[in-house]
């Protein structure tokens, strides 16, 4: 099954953003290497802000994706690991993905807006799950905004540690040791 235009460019503004920076990345480019004219790609995204936000939406969109299980009835901690694991596997499997969140973060195109926007409609669970905690005891009582920043700090930091020595990642002291370094930030 072929590819709509519009995948093919996502998919080549996903390489071309890691691979020279989003800003560096000219419309036309993308369109290029897509094998699009550059109306069929200002047709799809008006704008380069619209493409980076389609971008950032998609994947955080395959993350929630692979992370979302049928929530089985174990401990707070155990189902949190069983996120923080699949999110974990996931991005191993797409480290151009998670690059991609790393360039937005840091270039200034993930605003909090944004990730609020990601969390809320693509992840509910995990401020769900943080709530859950507090409630229970488990959990500290903080901010959840600030929780929530923590997290994803923690997430983005430990899989790009495992993206850049992926020997480490298929060992159970380093995996136990980064869910363990998440998890203590926020429990008692």
């Amino acid at each position: 099954m072929s590819k709509s235009k519009r995948d093919q460019i996502l998919d080549t503004a996903l390489t071309l953003f890691v691979q020279q920076g989003i800003a560096a990345t000219a419309t036309a480019q993308i369109a290029k290497s897509a094998g699009v004219a550059t109306g069929t790609l200002f047709h799809h995204f008006p704008s380069k802000a619209d493409l980076v936000e389609a971008l950032y939406l998609g994947v955080k969109g395959q993350l929630a994706e692979a992370m979302t299980t049928e929530p089985p009835d174990c401990p707070l901690q155990h189902l949190a690991r069983q996120y923080w694991e699949r999110g974990l596997d996931w991005a191993l499997a797409h480290p151009k993905a998670l690059q991609f969140l790393q360039i937005a973060g840091m270039q200034g195109h993930e605003d909090r807006t944004l990730r609020h926007q990601a969390i809320t409609e693509l992840l509910p669970f995990i401020p769900a799950l943080l709530e859950q905690g507090q409630v229970e005891g488990l959990l500290r009582p903080l901010p959840a905004d600030l929780v929530l920043e923590q997290c994803h700090s923690q997430f983005m930091s430990a899989a790009a540690f495992f993206i850049g020595e992926p020997e480490k990642a298929s060992q159970p002291h380093y995996r136990d040791a980064a869910f363990s370094l998440f998890w203590q930030s926020m429990a008692y």
